[in-house]
């Protein structure tokens, strides 16, 4: 009977120090804001149908659906448009991104968007056209571009398409079947007016190690999404969850815009403090402190949980049960 009692104060008292420790770190204050004032942003949510989204004839109408929404937003100092909000390639509307950067330019806004792009460059250099899942910045003292690093795979790529290629001739024969390929891991965060804007696309933010290494020197976060996808289920509602996690791992403000919902702004505890309705046109306005400082999520990682969970890996192994001769006499 002691041996297991003592078997099971392993198991307890380690735990109840990782939970202890836990409570204990959720007293300390690991960021606050920076003495500046916050950046006035505008969230633009289309709720453009996923049916339509794609469709040729649709692409205009998108496009002025945006445009139309962010017609009174022009002045504040950020505008963002979801995920591939901009149903197009970079390369095939250059006049309606000069016109956009000359806007935000003219009236002091910066402009956020998701688009496709088309690194023509890049394709040339390796043979084959190089497509990604972007964000990209322009306007007034802000510019930048984020590739999307993870891709969903079927619904951005086909894993092992080369050896598929017998199955599926048109992944390697026609371009316009390719693929979006992945972005480096070492980009930069979005220039928003002198801060640091860093971004994460769609399903970037269930990986909390990835959006920790883009959160690095940021004053606050972006993500755009499209879980059109996922209209009438509990999807969006858990992928806003994500965010609120990620926000409170990184002490960063989270404002997320969405084609259908959840669009929102979520505060550096994890908190929602603004939100727009679901499935319908919707411009969400609020305030964007910067915040400065690093948790211990930021500074450590997952090393932690990891070496905690080697150890109790050791312990385990010590203090497995002991072989026990089981054998049966037979009655008579």
């Amino acid at each position: 009977m002691v041996e297991i009692l003592q078997r099971k104060l392993i198991w307890i008292i380690p735990s109840a120090l990782l939970l202890l420790g836990a409570w204990s770190a959720s007293f300390i204050t690991f960021v606050q804001p920076k003495n500046e004032k916050p950046l006035s942003v505008s969230l633009i949510q289309g709720n453009i149908p996923q049916d339509l989204k794609w469709l040729t004839e649709y692409q205009i109408k998108t496009l002025q659906i945006y445009v139309d929404l962010s017609r009174n937003e022009w002045g504040r100092d950020l505008i963002v448009w979801p995920e591939s909000s901009i149903p197009l390639f970079q390369s095939d509307i250059p006049d309606f991104l000069k016109m956009m950067d000359q806007k935000a330019k003219q009236t002091g806004s910066a402009w956020v968007t998701g688009i496709p792009y088309w690194d023509l460059k890049e394709s040339e250099q390796v043979g084959q056209p190089m497509y990604y899942n972007s964000m990209m910045a322009s306007g007034a003292d802000s510019s930048g571009l984020y590739k999307k690093q993870r891709l969903v795979p079927f619904g951005e790529y086909i894993p092992l398409s080369g050896f598929l290629s017998w199955v599926l001739p048109a992944l390697q024969n026609d371009p316009a079947m390719a693929g979006f390929s992945r972005g480096d891991s070492d980009q930069k965060p979005f220039k928003i007016k002198n801060h640091q804007l860093a971004a994460a696309v769609c399903y970037e933010v269930a990986y909390p190690n990835l959006t920790r290494r883009n959160a690095i020197n940021s004053d606050f976060l972006v993500t755009v999404s499209n879980d059109a996808w996922f209209t009438g289920t509990a999807g969006p509602q858990q992928h806003l969850q994500m965010v609120q996690m990620r926000a409170k791992e990184n002490g960063r403000w989270f404002i997320r815009a969405t084609n259908t919902g959840v669009t929102a702004f979520i505060d550096h505890n994890g908190h929602i403090v603004k939100q727009a309705p679901m499935d319908q046109q919707a411009v969400l306005r609020g305030d964007l402190p910067a915040m400065q400082g690093e948790t211990l999520y930021t500074r450590l990682s997952d090393w932690p949980i990891l070496i905690f969970s080697l150890l109790l890996l050791i312990v385990g192994w010590i203090y497995r049960p002991k072989h026990i001769d089981v054998s049966f006499k037979s009655r008579r």
